[in-house]
């Protein structure tokens, strides 16, 4: 073992001449890399088991930093989802719910839509921690066979912004029903403590936050614009009762008008089958009238009766 241990150094360096007697005087970018090869196999050693003298070296890895959490979300984005995730994150106040230290936005529905990019219709809740602990929440629906969060659960430290996709599967958009979701949030010093249903159970009523979210489908064709689906107004109750009464007095309109045809039909079917019947009596009585004037033609003239011989001619001949 120390023979092989001695040898490993020298044979690096007869490699080290060789490689540099081998390249061409045109080739110095492979020189260089047959070079950079050859020391970091010069600064490995091994070290056996019972080995004093041989150490090991290892060359040192620099890791880069990771970025911040609002850079790091905004780059899991795509790129044909920002302007709408710009649009969420820029809404007024009066459009989003504010906490103590939670911002949402959308306030109470998210309005699904379809964008160029993108195969299922998607929408996107925006959450920005106001306040100064880590905030660590989670999404919940009532289908999750229809819908894909991403992500459902996470962590937001304080001053950043997290993105929330949610999407309808595109073969699910005709069975789309009365579909909710249910946003949990909750303030806690060390996230890594535990689970999020433990942290939500041992956290205090003040820290929580509990936000149900509705949706709906947006009618509008795919979008090829940087607009937001959120930038078509909702559908006001007051609209919506009003419009709802007028189709309803539109309906028993069509109900009186369609009446008000049966009847007449009924009419007319009554006068046209009593024709009818009158019709075919007078035929039957004209085909009778015809036969007895037929019948009248054709019989003979009866022959006088003999009278009867008068009393008075046969006294006049007695």
């Amino acid at each position: 073992m120390d023979e092989l241990a001695k040898c490993l150094p020298s044979q690096s360096m007869n490699g080290d001449v060789a490689a540099n007697a081998s390249v061409p005087n045109g080739d110095t970018h492979e020189a260089n890399i047959n070079t950079h090869i050859i020391d970091l196999s010069s600064k490995r050693s091994v070290k056996f088991e019972g080995d004093g003298d041989t150490t090991a070296t290892a060359t040192t890895v620099k890791i880069a930093p990771r970025s911040s959490s609002l850079s790091r979300r905004g780059s899991m984005i795509p790129n044909s989802l920002r302007p709408l995730a710009e649009t969420r994150a820029a809404a007024p106040d009066d459009e989003c719910f504010i906490s103590n230290s939670l911002r949402i936005s959308p306030k109470d529905e998210l309005v699904l839509c379809q964008v160029e990019g993108e195969n299922d219709w998607v929408d996107i809740v925006v959450l920005e921690n106001r306040g100064s602990k880590t905030i660590v929440y989670k999404v919940k629906t009532t289908s999750r066979e229809k819908f894909r969060v991403r992500p459902t659960t996470g962590s937001i430290a304080p001053g950043s912004t997290e993105f929330v996709r949610v999407y309808l599967q595109n073969e699910y958009k005709n069975q789309f029903g009365r579909d909710r979701f249910l946003l949990l949030a909750v303030e806690v010093d060390d996230p890594n403590s535990g689970e999020f249903s433990t942290l939500w159970k041992d956290a205090a009523d003040s820290a929580k936050v509990e936000r149900k979210l509705q949706c709906r489908i947006a009618n509008s064709p795919r979008r090829t614009s940087s607009a937001s689906c959120s930038s078509m107004p909702p559908i006001k109750k007051a609209e919506s009762d009003e419009q709802t009464l007028s189709v309803r007095q539109d309906m028993l309109s069509l109900l009186w008008q369609q009446r008000i045809l049966f009847i007449c039909f009924a009419v007319l079917f009554v006068f046209h089958f009593q024709a009818l019947i009158f019709q075919r009596s007078y035929y039957n009585y004209l085909i009778e009238k015809i036969q007895n004037v037929k019948c009248d033609c054709q019989c003979p003239a009866a022959p006088p009766s003999p009278s009867s011989p008068n009393i008075n001619d046969y006294h006049s001949e007695l």
